[in-house]
């Protein structure tokens, strides 16, 4: 399967604001996000499959740069 990433306006500005959470409340260590992403029905009709692609477009995020998101494609 392919894994595209995405940093959308939307999602700029999410991370921006994560940023400056952790900056307001002091946290010392930097914690980033890796998100993946699937969709009802199309990557799944319960919630067990919807769940299982979700998690592997996350662990590809994780490989990809911090602060990143990844939605699984069911197309390769």
């Amino acid at each position: 399967h392919s894994f595209p990433t995405r940093r959308s306006s939307d999602l700029n500005s999410f991370f921006t604001y994560w940023k400056q959470a952790q900056k307001a409340l002091d946290i010392a260590q930097t914690i980033t996000l890796s998100v993946g992403v699937a969709y009802y029905p199309i990557h799944g009709t319960n919630f067990d499959k919807v769940w299982q692609h979700a998690d592997k477009a996350m662990y590809e995020a994780k490989k990809h740069s911090d602060n990143t998101i990844c939605f699984y494609d069911t197309k390769h």
